[in-house]
């Protein structure tokens, strides 16, 4: 029996850049998951930690950064198995490889292997286990073609019968990850299946899959992308995970997973509609408190407002964004949508009491869409 922690999609070297006021508690908060999700396998007695690709964001990354990472990785008590991505690809003259592999010889991180060439890589576990890594990295940012050809021509006959077969690619999964323009190194999951390796662990794609797995290990297919170990950004969905997986020749349940939560800080992206009578002068706070819940001090959040609120909150309206959301890690507004509740005496004060325009705004009270429609089509026509 062996076992794998696998994470990947780390993107260490993420700028964060859309928040400048936060992004060096967002840049930790990558290294603290990582060294969350190494400490679990350690805890676990897994026998191995797969990257399956862009542990790095680019190929250019500061040699400090390359460094804390590896310190990280080397935490690990037995053995890291690392393949390029697209983001951090390699064809032998990247900086970012460079890095790597220097501070593992001066620091003599012997538990650490980069998997950089198209060839079987042969590990012993502990308990003397055989297990042949079949690595499909990328050696570019984008390619219409994967690399799964060499192993698909290799001769599984020539290994022990008894030693363990574990894939590993980055690259689309044709059918779960978009790819319209087939740009990054697409795989079928009838051409994975058809590979005689006990398992796939994938990367690339930043939502997990299967999407099903809890904390207990569930029997499963051979085929595994655990996301990324740290939420990326507001269009990333998880809470950053990675996947324990067993593998074992000698059990009905042959391939077994489960998931484990690694991620420190989270982005939410919320819609928060608004719908204000008269006397309500606290609708956009009590909207946006419904939404949000309790404040987080680990959470970014965009809050996208529409709907209308009375004259007096949407003129304090940027106080009120600042108390209910002030206490998070940090915010953003979109609320091009929102506007004053359009009342008898807003319409009084634009517009001669006897006028069309006042008539005939009056009359569609009733219908709160109707009348901002209405009132700014007469608005645009003065």
């Amino acid at each position: 029996m062996i076992k794998i922690l696998l994470t990947g999609d780390n993107h260490f070297g993420l700028n964060y850049s859309r928040y400048p006021d936060v992004a060096e508690k967002l840049k930790n908060g990558r290294l603290q998951s990582l060294q969350k999700a190494v400490d679990y396998a350690n805890k676990q007695n897994d026998d191995f930690l797969v990257v399956s690709g862009d542990l790095f964001d680019t190929v250019k990354v500061p040699s400090k950064l390359v460094r804390s990472v590896l310190e990280i990785l080397a935490s690990f008590e037995k053995t890291v198995v690392v393949i390029p991505g697209n983001h951090d690809y390699y064809s032998g003259e990247e900086p970012v490889w460079q890095h790597f592999e220097d501070e593992i010889a001066k620091q003599g991180y012997n538990n650490i292997l980069l998997l950089n060439e198209f060839k079987p890589f042969h590990v012993d576990t502990d308990d003397g286990e055989e297990v042949y890594f079949f690595p499909a990295f990328c050696q570019e940012k984008k390619s219409d073609k994967n690399n799964l050809g060499w192993i698909k021509a290799y001769d599984f006959t020539a290994l022990p019968a008894d030693a363990y077969r574990v894939g590993i690619a980055h690259g689309t999964i044709e059918g779960i990850a978009p790819d319209m323009k087939n740009e990054y190194f697409q795989m079928s999951q009838s051409e994975l299946s058809a590979i005689p390796v006990d398992t796939w662990l994938i990367g690339h794609t930043h939502i997990p899959y299967p999407d099903n797995l809890g904390d207990e290990f569930v029997e499963c297919g051979k085929i595994f992308n655990a996301g990324t170990h740290e939420q990326t950004d507001l269009a990333n969905h998880t809470d950053g995970e990675c996947f324990e997986i067993v593998l074992d020749q000698n059990a009905a349940e042959k391939v077994k997973a489960r998931k484990f939560i690694s991620g420190t800080y989270h982005f939410n992206d919320i819609d928060v509609q608004v719908s204000a009578d008269p006397d309500d002068t606290d609708a956009l706070k009590n909207a946006l408190e419904e939404k949000t819940g309790e404040p987080d001090n680990k959470t970014v959040v965009r809050a996208k407002v529409s709907g209308t609120v009375t004259e007096d909150e949407y003129k304090r309206k940027k106080d009120v964004y600042a108390q209910v959301l002030g206490s998070f890690l940090t915010y953003e507004i979109e609320d091009a949508d929102l506007t004053e509740l359009i009342t008898d005496k807003m319409i009084d004060s634009e517009f001669a009491e006897t006028s069309f325009a006042a008539k005939f705004l009056k009359a569609l009270k009733e219908d709160p869409k109707e009348l901002q429609m209405a009132y700014d089509i007469v608005k645009r026509c003065e």
